[in-house]
């Protein structure tokens, strides 16, 4: 068609993943799992120039956790000091537990919460209350922060696609952390047939660990909806 142009395709390119991109203009048979993004467009985003994190300026922590097999994750991310419009990851800690000895949150994640919110302007923990529900309602509770449960389907294919878009269009910086690295590299993507619009990382290998990614999903994703 006259329209089919060089233009045309390299804007497709531009804005369908790449699995879609080839089943629609290819006609290619293609898998719901995928890459989640080319490394290189990961380590390009590596800074070490953002201003030292202070008191005043606000953050969101995501926060996933398990108590055996995967790793428990804590992500905290702001807003780019020069741009608003971009994400910045400023914090993250990770925790893994061993076959016997099942991680106690009272001795890790919690102590490591109370004391982020006590230095940083924590304006909210998103969390996967699967694990975390009596955890999150005593921080709130205690007036320690406020905490949202963030949903693990709907929401999190959002999510998670809006963290591809902002790796892809590189409007996120990180801090280069090697273990949050590692987590982005372990992952896949499960895309939809038919909705662009949705993704939702998964593991490339059943012993792939990507909880910190995950936290850094869904905090990312409450950063950009709060009016921080």
């Amino acid at each position: 068609m006259p329209w089919q142009t060089q233009d045309y395709y390299l804007a497709q390119e531009g804005t369908l993943r790449p699995s879609a991109f080839r089943r629609l203009h290819f006609n290619e048979r293609v898998s719901n799992d995928e890459e989640f993004i080319p490394q290189i467009w990961w380590g390009r985003l590596a800074t070490n120039t953002l201003p030292n994190l202070d008191a005043n300026t606000p953050i969101v922590i995501g926060a996933d956790a398990s108590v055996t097999g995967d790793c428990t994750a804590l992500v905290a991310v702001s807003r780019h000091p020069n741009n608003p419009n971009h994400v910045a990851q400023r914090l993250c800690k990770v925790w893994s537990p061993t076959h016997n000895s099942p991680l106690d949150y009272s001795q890790t994640i919690e102590p490591t919460l109370r004391d982020w919110c006590r230095t940083y302007n924590v304006v909210q923990i998103a969390y996967d209350q699967y694990q975390l529900h009596d955890l999150m309602t005593r921080l709130r509770n205690d007036a320690v922060t406020w905490t949202r449960s963030f949903g693990q389907t709907s929401d999190r294919s959002i999510a998670d696609k809006q963290l591809y878009d902002l790796i892809k269009d590189a409007r996120i910086s990180h801090t280069g952390d090697p273990v949050l690295t590692e987590h982005i590299q372990s992952c896949a993507a499960k895309v939809p047939k038919d909705d662009n619009s949705r993704l939702r990382l998964i593991k490339k290998a059943a012993k792939s660990k990507i909880d910190a990614a995950v936290a850094l999903s869904m905090a990312a994703s409450e950063c950009l909806r709060l009016n921080l």
